[in-house]
């Protein structure tokens, strides 16, 4: 255990942390991307729902 312990801390070391990690590696730059992408398609998929509805709303409430 006390190998293992050591061993995370010098992984810890070597690797940057905070937002220089996020920006110095390609693959959490990808998947930082992937999840900005992902939220954006959510949020479009919202605003079309909500769109329907309310044109649905609208036109049971208007006089035919």
């Amino acid at each position: 255990e006390f190998h293992e312990l050591i061993a995370a801390h010098e992984f810890r070391m070597r690797q940057e942390s905070g937002y220089l990690g996020i920006i110095k590696s390609p693959a959490l730059r990808k998947r930082l991307a992937y999840g900005f992408y992902a939220t954006a398609l959510q949020q479009v998929r919202r605003f079309v729902a909500l769109q329907i509805l309310a044109d649905q709303v609208r036109w049971e409430v208007s006089p035919h």
